[in-house]
């Protein structure tokens, strides 16, 4: 009766053990999988695209993605090309539409901020209002994307975190935005800014 009691507290011990360790552990491994720039830097761009190739040639995984752009551009891919891509870190069918959705297969991307210039605010409150897919709470929108989220915001309702991000910054809608606003999404941050333009 006393080993029984002895085994049925040392197997409560390790389940507790486990229950601890195991969550840690599963942090750690996603933080690890994590491959940040090492310094905040910024790279000219010619078209939307060429951003994708910038974060591959990086070896950028698990990033957090601020998108500042008048449009998002998330045109699917065949399993083909995202194959193609894997493989090579190009694909024939890349495009301006589709450079997110294949960064996010490649798993480049874990979230996406998409920030909205206060003056478009309105226009794409009412587009995404009407799109089923898409949930609105506290002001704000999200969506999901091959189960990345993808958070749409103004620029007052930046989230602060203490992480390398990525920016892009489509330049034809620089001055729509607020000046200043790539420093307040970095604050301190190592960063890769990529600007189409210039």
């Amino acid at each position: 009766m006393i080993q029984a009691e002895r085994t049925s507290i040392i197997r409560i011990i390790l389940a507790t053990i486990l229950i601890i360790a195991i969550p840690i552990l599963l942090g750690l491994i996603g933080i690890k999988s994590r491959i940040p720039p090492t310094l905040k830097k910024t790279f000219y761009i010619s078209e939307p695209k060429d951003a994708f190739r910038v974060w591959y040639d990086s070896g950028l995984k698990g990033m957090i993605l601020f998108c500042l752009d008048k449009r998002f551009r998330m045109t699917p891919l065949s399993q083909e090309a995202i194959e193609e891509a894997y493989l090579t870190g190009y694909s024939r069918e890349l495009s301006n539409d589709n450079f997110l959705f294949l960064a996010i297969n490649l798993g480049m991307i874990r979230k996406i901020y998409h920030v909205v210039p206060y003056n478009r605010w309105n226009e794409v409150y009412d587009v995404l209002s009407k799109m089923p897919r898409v949930l609105k709470r506290e002001g704000l929108f999200r969506l999901t994307e091959d189960g990345v989220p993808i958070i749409v915001i103004t620029e007052g309702q930046l989230p602060e975190l203490k992480e390398p991000l990525l920016v892009y910054i489509n330049e034809e809608v620089r001055d729509d935005y607020s000046t200043g606003l790539v420093d307040r999404i970095t604050k301190g941050n190592s960063a890769l800014i990529l600007r189409r333009g210039h």
